[in-house]
């Protein structure tokens, strides 16, 4: 149990660590005259030849699900697809920080939909990890800087949307299946979806220089294929509440690239603000190892 557990914390905070490169692809791309649209487009699109190949020659398991699993994953790609489009839609009302900021309340959602949904007991670990985590968000915010309700609004969803799911797909029944195969539905659902708003606004970018394609192709990779991957893997170890606090380590890595990368100063503030989620991934750790009540099939990472 405590492996397992120890395994899920470790898988949870790689997800986050590779979450954190986002910015740095986005802005490399964009430079080269892609957009948002079709940046989400290639992170979903690019991977499925991935995350096929994985499922069929690495595990060698059928494609097959049933109708039930069907309705379930296009309900989880509704969530997974619209995240990123909401989020990256919020940038051009608000500045990075603010929408990342707000972005960022969704473990605040999980906590209180695994309360309010799935009557799981509020601890007072929990709400103190909750808290510190929220705190430590909000201290990467610049004051000073504005925004409009529609920006904030677009942040504001795009956490809802990644609190719904995280919560559906641990209690869905969905975190049981195989995590690559459930990761190529995943890319296949929401970039056909991507895709046929893409055509219909006419604003995929199709002509990119090869450097541009090449990050496209890594970016898909680390995000879809191993931070995915594993972000659902350590969610069906530790649970969505414990996932998502763990998941505030992706600001950090966004701030230490801007810093190796970009030479961006590390300022008080964001030094508390590192402090605080490192004091609640702390507690998250070394205070109870209650075990959580998911059940796990073989077909499941590990």
């Amino acid at each position: 149990m405590r492996e397992r557990m120890k395994k899920g914390f470790s898988l949870v905070i790689l997800s986050a660590v590779l979450f954190g490169t986002m910015p740095f692809f986005a802005k490399q791309i964009y430079g080269m005259g892609g957009n948002s649209l079709t940046l989400c487009f290639h992170r979903f699109c690019l991977s499925i030849p991935f995350l096929y190949l994985i499922v069929r020659y690495k595990y060698k398991i059928s494609l097959k699900i049933t109708g039930r699993e069907f309705r379930k994953i296009l309900v989880l790609s509704l969530c997974c697809a619209g995240t990123p489009l909401l989020l990256f839609q919020s940038y051009r009302y608000i500045p990075s920080g603010m929408a990342t900021t707000i972005h960022f309340v969704y473990p605040i959602l999980v906590l209180l939909g695994c309360v309010v949904f799935y009557r799981e007991r509020l601890t007072v670990k929990k709400s103190v990890c909750a808290a510190l985590c929220l705190l430590g968000i909000l201290f990467f915010y610049t004051p000073g800087e504005s925004g409009s309700p529609a920006g904030v609004a677009l942040a504001f969803a795009s956490g809802v949307t990644y609190a719904l799911y995280v919560l559906y797909y641990s209690k869905s029944g969905l975190a049981e299946m195989n995590t690559f195969k459930l990761s190529f539905y995943l890319s296949l659902v929401s970039s056909a979806g991507i895709l046929a708003g893409a055509v219909l606004s006419g604003k995929i970018v199709y002509e990119m220089p090869p450097q541009a394609w090449l990050l496209s192709v890594l970016f898909a990779f680390i995000v879809s294929v191993v931070a995915t991957v594993s972000f659902q893997a350590g969610t069906a170890r530790i649970g969505p509440e414990k996932s998502s606090m763990l998941s505030t380590f992706e600001p950090l890595t966004s701030i230490a690239a801007g810093v190796v990368l970009f030479s961006e100063p590390v300022t008080p503030r964001t030094a508390f603000g590192i402090a605080c989620i490192l004091c609640a991934v702390i507690l998250l750790a070394y205070g109870d190892r209650s075990s959580n009540k998911l059940t796990f099939t073989d077909e499941t990472v590990h």
